[in-house]
């Protein structure tokens, strides 16, 4: 959503590529530049073939999406895999604000950076990127509202599209209203709440960072969590196996506050299994400044586990990431493991941290932002130059295809929780 793909393709056309943006409702139509289009306004079940059909008549070098996990654009990932055509996917920022994700093949659990380990030599300490002013939530927002509202008022036009979020433009308003009203009523709570647990409970305190429902990751590749199943399974395991002296902290994803009722779960099951003085709960503030003090992080897959990582706390990913060389469960996402994270909790390597960062952001981050109308510009120019070297990666790959790495398990410490 917003101009910077139209920014994009006008940045493309002019480095001499030749390029076709395909458009799926009003709201793509809305945010469209001056470059080549084409629209589908066919039914959702048809596009697979349709796709694939282009692809071939086409014969496109490379294919560009946002979100590897959307039904569009995973059937465009199997015609780009059956023709040999790289598949190039952008996401959020790993590493945001200050960086954009641009990887071959795709994002979070489907990152190619899942291949990685810590023997390969890596990029040296990447330099530090150019800071972004603000992480641009306003801006995003506006586009968002505009790029709905026009999604919506096309519904004539393209009457058999089917946007990934279900929920009608009056339904998302609503939510979004009480969560801008539930802001403004926990605003002082949640500062007062983080400012005593990191006073009150340094090192004393595990962080559960929780993500937005229909996040296409969740879904995906969560290994069949919900929101609402970690809540209950994280504080019944908890109850169970942690240290008596040690407490649990939810931080609730500020984008899913107005969605669900995550606070209300979260007290009444800590009640239920006899731990409501050890649990509690925030969708606000600083999830850097919990980080730093806690002892450790759990999540399903989400991105802020490279918080805890900045802070050198050990992280327990519950489903499929491309961080899970570094978790500290490894692929062991049992009942057993979790009740073990708590009690024989394993410090981080720091020194394959920094490795990986900096594998990292030289294989998959662009410094820069899709939504900051002074610096989406000069993202896309980045973008131009580094789409080349991922092009010359995937003819190497071609030619050399490498075998899937096996993971690296990390065995507990042996010390217990003091």
């Amino acid at each position: 959503m917003g101009p910077f793909f139209a920014q994009l393709q006008t940045a493309l056309d002019a480095a001499g590529w030749d390029t076709v943006r395909i458009l799926f409702n009003l709201g793509d139509a809305r945010f469209h530049g001056t470059g080549r289009e084409i629209s589908y306004g066919g039914r959702m079940s048809e596009w697979a073939v349709w796709f694939a059909g282009f692809v071939k008549n086409f014969g496109p070098s490379a294919i560009l999406v946002f979100g590897d996990q959307r039904a569009i654009h995973r059937d465009a990932a199997a015609a780009a895999k059956a023709a040999g055509v790289p598949f190039v996917c952008f996401e959020e920022g790993y590493l945001r604000p200050e960086y954009v994700t641009m990887e071959l093949g795709g994002n979070n659990a489907a990152s190619p950076l899942r291949r990685w380990l810590p023997a390969e030599k890596t990029a040296s300490d990447p330099r530090a990127p150019a800071p972004m002013p603000s992480n641009g939530f306003g801006v995003t927002a506006w586009h968002a509202a505009a790029y709905f509202s026009a999604l919506r008022l096309g519904v004539l036009r393209y009457p058999y599209y089917r946007h990934h979020r279900e929920r009608g433009i009056f339904r998302e308003s609503l939510m979004w209203t009480r969560n801008a009203l539930r802001k403004w009523r926990y605003t002082k709570s949640n500062l007062r709440k983080i400012h005593w647990i990191v006073e009150a409970l340094d090192e004393r305190y595990f962080v559960v960072a929780l993500q937005v429902h229909d996040d296409l990751q969740l879904r995906h590749h969560g290994a069949g969590w919900t929101i609402e199943t970690l809540i209950e399974s994280t504080i019944a395991s908890f109850a169970r196996a942690a240290h008596p002296d040690h407490h649990l902290v939810f931080k609730g994803h500020p984008l899913d506050r107005g969605h669900g009722s995550s606070r209300d779960l979260t007290r009444k099951l800590a009640r239920l299994f006899g731990i409501e003085a050890r649990v509690h709960y925030v969708d606000d503030g600083s999830l850097g400044l919990l980080s730093r003090h806690c002892r450790g992080m759990v999540t399903v897959n989400s991105t802020s586990a490279m918080v805890a990582f900045g802070h050198a706390k050990p992280v327990f990913a519950a489903g499929e990431s491309f961080y899970e060389l570094l978790a500290a469960n490894g692929q062991d996402r049992s009942e057993e493991a979790m009740d073990r994270f708590w009690r024989f909790t394993p410090q981080l390597d720091t020194r394959v941290w920094r490795d990986f960062r900096a594998h990292m952001i030289a294989a998959s981050q662009v410094n820069g932002s899709y939504y900051i109308p002074s610096e989406t510009a000069a993202t896309a120019a980045r973008v131009v130059a580094r789409l080349d070297l991922l092009l010359d990666q995937a003819a190497r790959e071609r030619a050399a295809p490498t075998a899937r790495l096996p993971r690296l398990r990390v065995a507990p410490s042996d010390e217990a929780a003091s």
